[in-house]
């Protein structure tokens, strides 16, 4: 998939947004969808953000924002 954002929260874990199929994770070892618990605003990802203390900040490409507490 055209991948639109990344995110890096920490060493060999990687957030990954897509064009069009939405958002996944690389734990270091495989990856994965998101948490059922974490919903995108859209299948198309803008922007990924990971702050200080490792929230997941999340936008949408046609608006919308979801924050994630890993």
């Amino acid at each position: 998939y055209p991948v639109s954002a990344i995110g890096l929260p920490e060493e060999d874990n990687i957030w990954l947004g897509t064009s069009s199929k939405g958002l996944f994770y690389f734990d270091g070892a495989r990856w994965t969808t998101a948490p059922a618990a974490l919903t995108p605003p859209a299948p198309a990802i803008r922007a990924i953000v990971v702050d200080r203390q490792g929230s997941v900040w999340v936008a949408g490409e046609e608006g919308g924002l979801l924050r994630y507490v890993p």
